[in-house]
């Protein structure tokens, strides 16, 4: 069975874990305030909460020396401050970005041979987990404001159950006002309260909660000035429609659809 954290592949050397079993279980609570948004400033889509993964391994060596010093590997490999992606065999097409939970050391391992299944707890801080594959929308010319760009269903957003949080790349080759971004069928928009310049790059992160603009689409800085209450997020299995207004160019959206707990 797959087993895979930080992009590597758990059941391989030198770790040679054999996943046994996983479950999982998520809690959601009310909307929170993302850190760093002032009271009143823009909030993000969705809700706050985690999912905890258990699963069941086993070390799958001959020699206890070899049992052990695969555990060692695996407790260096486990030494991350951040969340990284953990993919599981029972959902194949999905990752979660988690922490372990729980110590792993040599008294989980008996004194008799190998095979024994050793439980481990691992913690996801949002309980959404994401599509391995990551969705790009194709260019959408920016002719005239307002613009429209459907994302439609079923060809895009067919298989996740919550929101995607887009990355929404506008290229400015002519600016009119004010730009500003909207997902009419979620009702929901972001407007920049300060001027961008002809061939200037905007980037609306809404998984992030940040807007940030460049000059040559490499080198971003954050913009402070932008008005939201709630960022652009795209609404599963139905069509959404993306309008820009005050703008020409061209627009870039890339997403990864999400699946509830």
């Amino acid at each position: 069975m797959a087993f895979e954290y930080a992009g590597i592949d758990l059941t391989a050397d030198p770790y040679y874990c054999s996943l046994m079993s996983a479950s999982l279980a998520g809690s959601l609570r009310r909307s929170v305030q993302p850190k760093g948004v002032t009271p009143g400033a823009a909030i993000g889509a969705g809700t706050a909460g985690e999912a905890n993964i258990q699963i069941e391994f086993a070390i799958q060596r001959s020699v206890r020396a070899d049992v052990l010093a695969a555990l060692d590997a695996l407790k260096y490999l486990l030494d991350y401050e951040l969340a990284q992606p953990l993919k599981l065999d029972p959902w194949p097409d999905r990752f979660w970005n988690v922490v372990p939970v729980d110590v792993l050391n040599s008294e989980l391992i008996g004194m008799g041979d190998t095979g024994e299944t050793i439980p481990m707890g691992w913690l996801a801080p949002s309980p959404f987990a994401m599509r391995n594959t990551l969705t790009t929308i194709p260019t959408s010319i920016i002719a005239a404001s307002p613009h429209t760009l459907n994302i439609t269903h079923p060809t895009y957003l067919a298989v996740g159950t919550w929101r995607a949080e887009p990355i929404y790349i506008i290229h400015a080759t002519t600016v009119t006002g004010l730009v500003k971004l909207e997902n009419v069928t979620a009702g929901t928009s972001l407007t920049l309260t300060s001027t961008l310049t002809n061939g200037d790059y905007l980037k609306i992160d809404v998984a992030a909660r940040q807007v940030s603009r460049s000059a040559d689409g490499i080198t971003y800085t954050p913009v402070i000035g932008y008005t939201a209450e709630t960022f652009p997020y795209l609404l599963p299995r139905v069509t959404n429609s993306i309008r820009v207004t005050n703008v020409a160019g061209t627009l870039d959206v890339t997403f990864n659809e999400r699946h509830k707990v």
